[in-house]
């Protein structure tokens, strides 16, 4: 069996130079095709810095695509600055941006979500916990167990990962709630996906557009607005609970 797996993240170049040609190549070690591999991998000097690689399930998928400004990196923005708000006002939990490593056994699953929340009750539980790969290291680099909540902003390399093999694989890790959000149309596709008896289950939005979230007991919508330089200001809205 070979050692590794090696796949050019550009247009492949002639030298014998292992350094300079690592610049250039992604090299996905055998052991990889284990969750424990992966996670091993995930935490060495030659995991990848740029990409979203994920453990799904036995596959190893790898995105090189380069994050859409408009559509992708400040609807993220958004998210996280809503996200913010709400948590100020309401001190119910924290959330994680993007580049957290969430490790689920029960899905065999390794995956950097585009944002995690984590309720401060599930956190003291042990339902959810933030931890070393390396016992002792000090470096809190996993996401382990059920999050309350995961979010996912679908672009054009991301649309089956996100609304097929993640909406599964979320659900049997525990995940509570999925927010799945698609700013690439003329309308956001803003969709709040609460967990059912055996698979997620999409929230009606009101009339308004607002939806409501089980796990923050508030509603939500995603709106934009144009900015200056001839893309969006997204801003994530919330109503919480009358008499929450």
């Amino acid at each position: 069996m070979p050692q590794t797996i090696e796949l050019p993240s550009t247009q492949p170049i002639a030298t014998e130079d292992r350094e300079e040609r690592s610049r250039y190549c992604i090299r996905i070690p055998a052991t990889a095709c284990t969750l424990d591999g992966f996670r091993d991998w995930a935490d060495s000097d030659d995991y990848p810095q740029t990409g979203a690689i994920s453990f799904l399930a036995g596959e190893v998928h790898i995105d090189m695509s380069p994050e859409d400004l408009t559509t992708h990196n400040q609807v993220k923005r958004g998210l996280y600055l809503g996200w913010g708000e709400f948590l100020k006002a309401y001190d119910v939990g924290d959330f994680l941006v993007d580049g957290m490593l969430l490790i689920s056994k029960e899905a065999n699953l390794g995956t950097e979500p585009d944002g995690l929340l984590c309720l401060w009750s599930s956190l003291g539980s042990g339902k959810v916990r933030f931890q070393e790969k390396v016992e002792g290291s000090g470096r809190l680099v996993e996401v382990v167990g059920s999050p309350d909540l995961a979010a996912e902003v679908v672009s054009r390399s991301s649309v089956h990962k996100d609304t097929v093999d993640l909406r599964e694989l979320y659900y049997r890790a525990g995940v509570d709630e999925y927010w799945l959000i698609d700013a690439r149309r003329a309308e956001i596709s803003f969709q709040i996906l609460a967990r059912g008896e055996s698979e997620f289950v999409s929230v009606p939005a009101d009339p308004d557009g607002f939806v409501f979230s089980r796990v923050l007991q508030a509603s939500f919508r995603m709106v934009r607005v144009p900015n200056r330089a001839s893309g969006w200001r997204y801003t994530l809205e919330f109503r919480p609970q009358v008499g929450g």
